[in-house]
């Protein structure tokens, strides 16, 4: 038997879940352009450089808090 707070609190976890859940399929192609930048430079198709590292990183999250807004993550 729950309560009626009970019943509020259920639903302000699963309203939680789901706001989290959409911001991260939101969030997806962002994942995907890191990851991809990453293997890029794994394979030594872009030169490993700490300051081009950082300035693709501050750009892309740049545009992710512009894509995204109140969704996007806080790195």
């Amino acid at each position: 038997m729950y309560t009626t707070t009970g019943k509020h609190c259920e639903f302000k976890l699963s309203e939680n879940f789901a706001l989290r859940s959409a911001a991260a399929v939101l969030a997806f192609p962002f994942d995907i352009a890191r990851e991809g930048y990453t293997k890029a430079v794994k394979t030594g198709l872009i030169p490993d450089s700490l300051i081009e590292c950082a300035r693709y990183s501050r750009d892309l999250s740049a545009s992710e808090k512009m894509a995204l807004g109140p969704w996007a993550r806080s790195w």
